[in-house]
């Protein structure tokens, strides 16, 4: 009954970080700064947009000394700034991006107008600048999911493998997926994270993970066989 709690407690303490982003809308940040060719220094501006049922995207725009405000008709979606010494390029992704993150579009702002980006290499590295702008969300995710991950492998090896027992095994290992997956909807409906990317860094880090533990044991082993 104690572990119940335990392990209920952490569902939501799981549930209300996911929650977070929507409590705090209309949250503006500033995410870098560049030098203009006459010296002015232009400041690249990002806010969250939470809708009726949860998480919209990013607006993002610039703003000059006088905090008078540069934008663009950016296309509905998340956007991402990266600024640069004499600019910044502005990636804008689509709603599916919370399936995969790859951009519709690639702005170059040179601190007076936008021009398209036509090297086709940016569209295609769009899913690295993705993640490198969210990867600490993704770290806290990834720390909010260790202790079902634990629970999930221990329960794995405890079960027997013999005869109808290794369905449970199969059972057990789709409900953690499942759980996985859940997690992944989450994060893409209440914040700027991507199935996509979540899916395959939970999958590398459960297999460290065991991987670890497996050494560690190992290493039990060989220190008390000593």
């Amino acid at each position: 009954m104690r572990i119940l709690f335990k392990y209920n407690r952490l569902i939501w303490i799981a549930l209300l970080t996911l929650f977070a982003p929507s409590a705090f809308a209309e949250q503006s940040q500033v995410v870098g700064q560049f030098q203009r060719d006459d010296g002015t220094t232009i400041r690249a501006i990002e806010m969250d947009k939470d809708g009726v049922i949860g998480f919209v995207g990013f607006d993002c725009w610039f703003a000059l000394p006088d905090d008078k405000e540069i934008r663009d008709p950016f296309a509905p979606g998340s956007c991402v700034v990266r600024t640069g010494d004499s600019g910044a390029d502005v990636y804008n992704f689509p709603f599916s991006s919370r399936w995969f993150p790859l951009a519709n579009r690639v702005l170059r702002f040179d601190g007076h107008q936008f021009t398209q980006v036509t090297q086709h290499w940016k569209y295609w590295l769009s899913p690295a600048i993705h993640t490198a702008h969210y990867f600490t969300g993704y770290l806290m995710a990834l720390a909010i999911f260790t202790p079902f991950l634990v629970f999930g492998v221990r329960a794995v090896r405890s079960t027997p493998t013999r005869r109808w027992w290794g369905l449970q095994r199969v059972i057990l290992i789709l409900i953690g997926v499942s759980i996985a997956a859940a997690f992944g909807m989450f994060m893409g409906m209440y914040g700027p994270y991507s199935l996509g990317i979540w899916l395959p860094m939970v999958a590398i880090y459960s297999a460290l993970y065991v991987w670890l533990r497996k050494l560690v044991l190992a290493m039990r082993m060989k220190r008390s066989s000593a």
